[in-house]
């Protein structure tokens, strides 16, 4: 049961944010690059940064509007035929995941989340206090269900093709849970947050708290927003869009376009006949 503090929902979505061994090159993504869900995100962040306090604005690194995504996998691709091996594996799931998505493509974005450098109760220390991250959640429904097995397809198969070793899941944050590989926690990253600490005038150090956020903000709905396709992206480089660029694009969209749009034409008849 969600407990009430300050009439805002305490988050649920409270993780310690990991350092990830090895350098990753590529990752498995999903682009939330349309401009409408861009600019829903964008108004979103541009509200929580006017709401902070001039320090806390020094510390933050607010997420770029035009990479936001949610990430399924980092990947280590350092040579060609690892990266035309993962590039393969994808497409050879294409049927299984539009099946998989045939009804719908898209999740819900509601509620604030963060990332912590640590999770030890200290006396005298908030639960707002030593934020590493703040993100938009996902809503755990059947939407984001499909996007969990999505993620376990990927994985299982890349460890099948040993283009990933399971060995190496945990510096990816990806766990087996209840038989499947999932990640710790799906989000959209909104700011980063590089410092926890400041010195006050007597020279004692406190931390930055970020309670007026989330009880601001912590219950934001933005609603349902599709998910078209999902990219082998490629760090530190960007498409025409400004997005990352993609090793390889697959899309989901197409089944359940087809659906829609034959759903349309039945409705659309049936207005007729009437």
């Amino acid at each position: 049961m969600d407990k009430r503090h300050n009439n805002f929902t305490k988050p649920k979505n409270q993780f310690v944010q990991k350092k990830n061994a090895g350098t990753f090159t590529h990752f498995v993504s999903v682009p939330l690059n349309n401009p409408q869900i861009k600019k829903q995100i964008r108004d979103l962040q541009d509200k929580i940064y006017n709401h902070l306090s001039d320090q806390q604005k020094k510390i933050v690194s607010p997420n770029n509007p035009d990479i936001f995504h949610i990430t399924l996998s980092m990947l280590t691709l350092p040579r060609q035929e690892l990266k035309v091996k993962a590039s393969q594996s994808l497409l050879n799931l294409g049927k299984q995941l539009s099946d998989l998505h045939k009804d719908s493509v898209s999740v819900n974005l509601k509620n604030l989340g963060y990332f912590k450098k640590s999770n030890k109760k200290v006396p005298g220390k908030d639960e707002f206090d030593e934020l590493s991250l703040i993100f938009l959640d996902i809503v755990p429904n059947e939407l984001y269900e499909k996007l969990e097995q999505t993620c376990h397809l990927i994985i299982k198969e890349f460890i099948a093709q040993e283009i990933i070793h399971e060995d190496d899941l945990k510096s990816m944050n990806i766990f087996f849970k209840n038989s499947q590989y999932k990640p710790e926690k799906m989000h959209i990253t909104l700011f980063r947050i590089r410092e926890q600490q400041y010195k006050d005038d007597s020279g004692e150090y406190q931390y930055y708290n970020w309670r007026s956020v989330f009880q601001k903000y912590g219950n934001i709905d933005l609603g349902q927003v599709s998910v078209p396709h999902i990219d082998i992206s490629t760090r530190f480089e960007y498409d025409e869009e400004k997005f990352y660029k993609p090793l390889i694009r697959l899309q989901l969209a197409d089944e359940a376009e087809k659906k829609q749009k034959q759903n349309e034409q039945i409705n659309n008849e049936e207005s007729k006949q009437n």
